[in-house]
């Protein structure tokens, strides 16, 4: 709640927030400011220990970690969820990695490609990846360059679905001199070259794997036999447990790593469950607490139990529609108006609206107008904020031929100001479409609310979301962020080709944006070279699109606490740049 572009989803959520408040169990502290870029080893969550972490470390022990529901499968290059990639990262490693501050650093990798070192060619169309020495798969066969060129070759090609194939679809060949070499030539430049095989391996010798073209009915979506993670999987039974157990071959078991024997996923469908599992000893860490009371964190805190910090990759938005919900091909029969699409966004009141997410004390909800700003410190932009004006907003309405009725709701030529406000349910995004709705109500907007059921809203065109269908007025909702970069982001939601339909099963253009300025600056960045030009085009898009199109705004970071009992140590929080379990060698049980 991305696919190409698979966006992170949680139960009812297309999934990746600034890093807020780090909340200890008695003291609270500001987070460093992300700072993207490449770190040294030294830096990475798989390099060292946290500074609280003991000299002596102990070794052993299974905790129990609960979670939402079920993942829908844990083939790294099919997971769609937040579920699934919390759980999956347990269970694989990729070349390299991110850190909680947006840092780069090699995992399965020797390095970083650096075109410095002749690695990356000055046209970013070569890119030289080599592994680290000695690298097994869980059941103790050789890793090679063989088996990235076959993760190529089931994800490069669209046709296959790999949920999770941005980079591979644009490499045109690849060459493997070696066991521990392989050279990717692209059709075109692909910025997040670093990342290209963070989202996990495929093994070419695999007993539970089938044709490329199969891949989504793979029996190893289950087994994920072999596997590179700390962790392997024992036991799956459907809608109870997974059973992991460590992986003797992991890639830091010469450092001792993962330090526990095993991880038992819990598989619960209820955030109060969860917390009250940790309180009773019943689990051991939840990656699940979104919009406590102060009450529940307060009593965490106080029987010494900790908490995260909040920082979570999900985005509020609110988006208008430009189309017709019933004939995409034609204007939306209000909302067609920039002016009436304007007055919306300026007469509400948006820090009313995310009020709710506050936590006193604890987390403050985040507002940033500048989406991009997610992918990285380089990615930043001079946008104002846009005003509260209330008053301005009637005029524009008055303006636009809407004025009020005996009743108090605005009407034009015999048709009433109506609009539905559609969000998911279950998550609490209810309570602040009501606020929203009250807001335009103030302005003679006869607004109601039009709930969906989460997995129907962030399911699919072909699924029938309401949502990629284009049935519905107003939206807000949130949304974290694609993996596929700012430059994929972009394109996917922006670009008038990305509306989705029946042959366009990858486009998130959802609200029918169709503005050839955009289109152009999008195809501009597209082959820009240079970080600052790219960050020049995206700032024009964000300006025109949500100040000038009026056709979207984002508010704000909402909150998702991680948990755990107190004697489970090593484990970081904040998911903007990386999910949680992503340090999991790390965690270890205080005697």
């Amino acid at each position: 709640m991305t696919y190409t572009a698979q966006s992170r989803r949680r139960p009812g959520r297309w999934l990746v927030a600034s890093l807020s408040v780090v909340v200890a169990a008695a003291a609270c502290g500001t987070a460093a400011s992300p700072s993207p870029g490449v770190s040294s080893p030294a830096s990475s969550p798989g390099a060292s220990a946290a500074p609280s972490q003991p000299t002596e470390i102990p070794r052993g022990g299974t905790i129990r970690y609960v979670t939402f529901a079920e993942p829908a499968t844990l083939n790294p290059r099919m997971l769609p969820e937040a579920i699934a990639d919390q759980v999956g990262e347990l269970v694989h490693r990729g070349l390299s990695e991110l850190d909680q501050n947006g840092n780069v650093y090699a995992e399965l990798a020797e390095k970083i490609p650096d075109p410095a070192d002749g690695d990356v060619s000055a046209d970013l169309l070569t890119v030289t990846w080599k592994l680290r020495e000695g690298l097994r798969w869980s059941d103790g066969t050789p890793l090679t360059s063989d088996d990235l060129r076959y993760t190529w070759e089931v994800c490069g090609n669209p046709a296959n679905g790999c949920a999770k194939s941005d980079g591979l679809v644009d490499i045109e060949s690849v060459d493997t001199p070696d066991d521990r070499t392989i050279v990717l030539h692209y059709r075109k430049p692909y910025f997040d070259y670093k990342l290209q095989f963070r989202y996990g391996i495929l093994p070419r010798n695999c007993a539970d794997c089938g044709a490329p073209s199969d891949v989504a009915r793979w029996r190893y979506s289950q087994t994920v036999n072999p596997n590179l993670g700390p962790f392997s999987i024992v036991e799956w039974r459907p809608g109870d447990f997974i059973t992991l157990k460590r992986n003797e071959h992991f890639y830091l078991a010469s450092e001792g790593k993962p330090y526990l024997d095993g991880v038992t996923v819990l598989l619960r469908d209820s955030i109060e469950t969860f917390r009250q599992m940790i309180l009773t000893g019943q689990a051991d860490i939840s990656p699940w607490l979104t919009q406590p009371a102060p009450a529940q964190v307060q009593e965490l805190l106080d029987k010494g139990f900790r908490l995260g910090s909040g920082s979570s990759p999900y985005f509020n938005r609110f988006q208008l529609n430009l189309t017709d919900p019933k004939d995409r091909s034609k204007p939306h029969p209000i909302l067609g108006d920039v002016n009436v699409r304007k007055a919306i966004i300026l007469g509400t009141n948006t820090e009313n609206v995310i009020f709710n997410w506050n936590i006193p004390g604890i987390y403050q909800a985040k507002q940033n107008p500048y989406r991009f700003s997610m992918h990285g410190a380089e990615y930043t932009c001079d946008i104002q904020p846009t005003p509260y004006d209330p008053d301005e907003a009637r005029r524009l309405l008055d303006a636009a031929g809407w004025v009020p009725g005996s009743d108090g709701v605005r009407v034009k030529d015999g048709q009433r100001l109506r609009l539905r406000v559609s969000t998911y349910t279950g998550f609490g995004q209810e309570d602040n479409v009501v606020v929203w709705i009250d807001e335009l109500r103030k302005l003679g907007i006869d607004a109601v609310a039009d709930p969906i059921e989460a997995t129907t809203f962030y399911s699919s065109w072909a699924d029938g979301s309401p949502v990629f269908r284009g049935d519905f007025d107003l939206l807000y909702y949130d949304w974290g962020k694609d993996f596929g970069g700012a430059q994929q982001e972009a394109f996917l939601f922006y670009h008038s080709t990305m509306i989705p339909s029946a042959t366009n099963a990858i486009g998130r253009n959802v609200n029918g944006v169709q503005d050839a300025q955009v289109d152009q600056w999008i195809d501009e960045a597209a082959v820009a070279l240079d970080v600052a030009t790219r960050n020049d085009r995206y700032c024009r898009i964000a300006k025109r699109v949500g100040q000038e199109l009026w056709a979207e705004h984002w508010n704000g970071l909402i909150p998702n606490f991680q948990m755990s009992s107190p004697k489970l140590k090593g484990w970081k929080d904040g998911e903007m740049f990386v999910w949680f379990g992503s340090d999991a060698e790390n965690w270890y049980l205080e005697p």
